[in-house]
Formats: structure tokens, C-alpha cells, sequence
């Protein structure tokens, strides 16, 4: 058995060494200068285990039979092909619907982020093969934040503001005194960028400001929806009624005259209706649908209006039913 050899390497999950035994991949180490190295980089040498396709693979009934409406789909075996006969296949198969039906009959739609790097990223490679081709029908948006992406444009003017502008994690942890955040803000979502990452710096800037004094209110029915060590004060919720207690927030906000009415009136479109449904939504109504106590929720408005306060919703809660309300 030969040396354990080492190649750097990058992912959505971090920058890390790739140690390779007989050229089998058989662990990974994070790169020194990481400080908090993500656990997820783990998954990348379970990855490579037997559930891995390593060669193409086409359903026998499509084999067969050839393409068309089959009762064996979705219940049918696959046979692995060599890399010639697939390429083969797949070319004659796109000349096909092409030639019959048109380029817009082909849907190239994978969606993922697929490897680190803009390269790899499997959507933009399919639009640019097929664009070679002439076209196909491609997806529009994303299932990550489909409701914000629209509904943002409503509210702000222009969604990339917000993802391009939002305020970074640095600044929340120096000037922020209460950070409220539905959803949590779950370690395993803030260790993955685009394109890789070299240092993890979230949980620097957040215990940084805990240390300052900043406080961690955290919506969510998970209790491990931070990083670990912050020690934040919880309020269990039932999952999906994030916006009920939004409203009762609202409500006191209103009520108690809590709220900048000159700013709503400078800056908004909609104020009186929106103001006029909070008379019913108070936080005995809210306590009936999420499980929240109502006491917590009048307190939590009086603090979030007392003190510099950052709001934060994960992308978790846009995706499900009527997932656009807490956005």
C-alpha cells in the first residue's frame, strides 16, 4: 500500500486537502487558516461510496422500446451503458425532438449548484450547450428564494439590492444589539458559499458581538439552528407560523405607538391598509397558531423597538405553502 499523498482542493463547504491512498480518496482536511471549518466537508469522502453512478445509465423500457409513454417508468431497471453508446444516444435523441418538435421541446432545466465554481455550476453549462444547439426552454427563477425574489421587488424596488447589499456579518456582529431571527440561523447554512470558501468568519462575528453584548433571539422549532457556544434565547414555534407572530410584533408595535408613523407615511405605500388588519392579529390571536406565548411576544416588540435591532428570515421559511407572508 503506498503513501497517503495530499492535493488541495475547494467546495461550497470550504477550501481543503484531498488525501488520496492507492487513488482512492480516503479523507479530507480543512485548510489551516479556517477557523471554523464546516463538518459537511466530511460527506465529501462518504460521497464516493457505492451509491455513486460512475457510468451512464438508461432505463431498459427506453432501451427497448424507445421514447413514448411506458408503464415501467418509475419502476423499471437501469442498464449501464459504455461513454460512446450514451453520447451517441443522447445526441440522436436531441436530433429527434429538434427535428420534430422544435428546440423549444427540449427542457434544460437541471437545477443545483454542482461543484464549486462557476464552471461546474450544472445550470449555466446546460443553457450554453443547448444555446450552441439553438435554444431550449429553461427555468426562470429558483425554488431558494422564489417568493422573495418577487415579492422583494414590491417592497424595495429592486430584489438585488438586497442580496447584493445586505448588510455584512462584521457589521451586524460590531454595531447590532438584538439580532431576531426566524428560522435560526443554522451553523450548516452560514459555512456554504458559492464558489467555495477559505475562512468561516460567521461565528467569529457573532460571538464577537455576544461577547459585546449582543442579544440572539432565535424563532425556530430547532435547537441547533446556530452556531454552537452562542448560547441564544429560544422561542419554539410551530413550524410555518412565522408570520402570525410577525403580525402580533406588528400589533404591539402599533398599539403601544411604538412604530415611525411619519416614516411609514414618507417612505410606504399601503400603510393604512396594512395598519387597519393589525387590530385583530394581537398576541393572544398569535399564541392560538404558533404556540408563543403572548407575554413573549409583547416583550420581544418592546425590545426589538428599544434597541438597534437586525431582523433576519432564513430561505426555509419561503419554502412551503403560502411561503411569500413571512417575506
Amino acid at each position: 500500500m503506498t503513501d497517503v499523498t495530499s492535493a488541495s482542493h475547494t467546495s461550497h463547504w470550504g477550501a481543503y486537502s484531498a488525501q488520496v491512498r492507492d487513488d482512492e480518496l480516503v479523507g479530507v482536511a480543512p485548510h489551516p487558516d479556517d477557523p471554523l471549518p464546516s463538518p459537511l466537508l466530511g460527506n465529501i469522502v462518504t460521497g464516493n461510496g457505492r451509491a455513486r453512478v460512475t457510468r451512464p445509465m438508461a432505463r431498459r423500457g427506453w432501451l427497448e422500446d424507445g421514447p413514448g409513454a411506458d408503464r415501467r417508468r418509475g419502476a423499471d431497471e437501469w442498464v449501464a451503458l459504455g461513454w460512446d453508446e450514451a453520447l451517441d444516444r443522447t445526441a440522436a435523441e436531441l436530433g429527434r425532438v429538434i427535428a420534430e418538435h422544435g428546440n423549444a421541446a427540449v427542457y434544460a432545466g437541471s437545477y443545483g449548484w454542482a461543484s464549486a465554481g462557476r464552471f461546474h455550476h450544472a445550470q449555466s453549462q446546460l443553457r450554453r450547450f443547448y444555446g450552441l444547439l439553438g435554444g431550449a426552454t429553461t427555468s426562470e427563477g429558483t425554488y431558494s428564494n422564489a417568493a422573495a425574489d418577487v415579492t422583494l421587488r414590491h417592497v424595495v424596488g429592486d430584489a438585488d439590492e438586497v442580496w447584493r447589499g445586505a448588510t455584512s456579518w462584521d457589521v451586524i456582529g460590531r454595531e447590532t444589539d438584538l439580532i431576531v431571527a426566524f428560522g435560526g440561523l443554522p451553523a450548516k447554512n452560514l459555512s456554504v458559499v458559492p464558489g467555495g470558501v477559505t475562512r468561516h468568519t460567521v461565528g467569529e462575528h457573532l460571538a464577537a458581538g455576544t461577547r459585546r453584548g449582543m442579544q440572539l433571539v432565535l424563532l425556530s422549532p430547532i435547537d441547533d439552528d446556530v452556531h454552537a457556544d452562542l448560547r441564544p434565547e429560544r422561542i419554539r414555534l410551530r413550524p410555518a407560523t412565522d408570520t402570525a407572530v410577525m403580525l402580533a410584533l406588528c400589533h404591539v408595535l402599533v398599539a403601544e405607538d411604538l412604530h415611525d408613523r411619519a416614516f411609514l407615511d414618507r417612505c410606504c405605500a399601503g400603510v393604512d391598509r396594512f395598519l387597519a388588519t393589525l387590530d385583530d392579529r394581537t398576541p393572544e390571536w398569535a399564541e392560538g397558531i404558533s404556540g408563543v406565548p403572548a407575554a413573549t411576544i409583547r416583550e420581544l416588540a418592546r425590545r426589538m423597538a428599544g434597541r438597534r435591532t437586525m431582523i433576519t428570515t432564513t430561505w426555509s421559511l419561503q419554502r412551503a405553502q403560502h411561503g411569500e407572508q413571512p417575506v
